[in-house]
């Protein structure tokens, strides 16, 4: 099993495909195999390193405070174990969040960013309907439900209704590799404390990466004026939506995500 201590913890990682290096970050509570999607997409032009974030996956699960610099950190230390001066980046959710901050504490790491699905933080977000926000904060739906019910569930608002009724299989799929290393309490917990404190509104003008920002247009559970935020504070980001997908783009929009980010990121290489 590959793991490299990268300082504090021990991180789960898996490298696939030749070319420039890509480094993935995942969502919350997610791990690596939840790039089944898009990776088989990105490896064919990218050397692809995927890893679990500290609280999840295969990686170390410390039961202490989480910060998303802290996370950044995690990333940057794991890029030098493994010998990469510098990497294109591309954080999902959660990760985009750990992307940001990769970007502003270690600028040099990054050849470009991109940001899918996230926010700035703080007051300067947008945020789901009620409804959704509710579901996001039930603390108690382990207590209730299984690990596959709660995937069940979550792929309920990750991606559209006609994804999900045209394509089962990749809902089953998602199911079953989330029911494989599912995170613990302890360790969404303080995933979800990062969450919560994660602001960069203020500094995202630092950024010096070329930036491409995207999202789904039916995102329910990130509004995708979060994506127009971050490009118009980022200098000379690029804003995409993809107008029929869902937070999960990167599940239901593999191909066309997947040739937007290859053409922007080839183009920095």
């Amino acid at each position: 099993m590959p793991r490299i201590n990268a300082g504090e913890v021990n991180l789960y990682y898996e490298v696939s495909g030749q070319g420039p290096p890509l480094l993935l970050i995942n969502g919350y509570g997610d791990h690596t195999g939840h790039w089944f999607c898009m990776q088989p997409v990105l490896e064919h032009y990218f050397k692809v390193i995927a890893f679990d974030n500290r609280g999840a996956g295969r990686s170390d699960k410390p039961d202490l405070s989480y910060t998303m610099k802290m996370l950044a950190g995690d990333a940057a230390a794991l890029l030098d174990v493994l010998g990469i001066s510098r990497a294109h980046v591309f954080g999902v959710s959660m990760g985009g969040m750990v992307a940001q901050e990769l970007a502003l504490n270690h600028p040099q790491k990054l050849n470009s960013l991109v940001l899918g699905c996230t926010i700035p933080g703080g007051v300067n977000s947008i945020y789901p309907e009620p409804e959704v926000l509710a579901f996001l904060l039930d603390g108690e739906r382990s207590k209730r439900l299984t690990t596959a019910e709660i995937a069940r569930e979550m792929w309920s608002y990750t991606c559209t209704a006609a994804f999900r009724q045209t394509h089962p299989e990749v809902g089953e799929e998602y199911i079953r590799i989330t029911a494989m290393f599912p995170a613990p309490q302890h360790g969404l917990q303080r995933q979800g404390d990062a969450i919560a404190a994660h602001d960069t509104y203020d500094r995202l003008l630092k950024i010096k990466s070329p930036t491409l920002v995207m999202a789904g247009g039916e995102d329910r559970l990130v509004p995708p004026q979060n994506t127009q935020n971050l490009a118009a504070r980022i200098p000379g980001a690029q804003a995409i939506i993809l107008d029929k997908a869902g937070h999960g783009f990167f599940y239901e929009a593999a191909d066309s995500a997947g040739k937007i980010i290859t053409d922007f990121l080839l183009d920095r290489s």
